[in-house]
């Protein structure tokens, strides 16, 4: 509904007021700003859980401990942060392209491109286990995806 919303807004439609559907938003701050860290580089996609924050950059998923301070340097070793690549079944048939990711349930759903057709990848999030992946095969690509409350999956 919120995505629907604003596309009729950017398409000068009349649309519901969005206020009753993101309820109170206040900004509070950009941080890290004007930094350039090195799980910033190529950032593709954000999401988390309780725990962790989880960034996708072009060929790199990062798990960064909520508590971690995420500017305090370039190289972000031990404390819980965990890095991985493409999983290698993935990357042998021709994967190149992680997109913006989403939680759902302990787990990470990842879109990834490079070859067609584009798939899901399912990850484990406290272990970064690949538990296979769902290929979408009336999609070009998919660069992002979005699962809502209901657990439908959206991209």
């Amino acid at each position: 509904m919120l995505l629907l919303a604003l596309l009729l807004q950017i398409l000068g439609h009349p649309a519901p007021p969005l206020a009753p559907l993101l309820g109170e938003v206040s900004y509070s701050h950009t941080y890290p700003r004007d930094r350039r860290l090195g799980w910033t580089v190529d950032l593709q996609g954000v999401t988390h859980d309780s725990a962790a924050w989880y960034f996708t950059q072009r060929t790199v998923l990062w798990r960064i401990p909520v508590g971690r301070d995420l500017a305090a340097s370039r190289s972000l070793k031990g404390h819980g942060v965990r890095r991985t690549v493409i999983p290698a079944a993935l990357a042998r048939d021709g994967y190149t392209h992680f997109g913006a990711l989403a939680w759902y349930d302990g787990l990470l759903l990842i879109p990834i491109t490079g070859r067609r057709p584009a798939v899901i990848a399912v990850v484990r999030a406290r272990d970064f286990a690949y538990l296979g992946h769902l290929e979408l095969p009336a999609q070009r690509g998919a660069g992002w995806l979005a699962v809502a409350p209901d657990g439908l999956l959206y991209s």
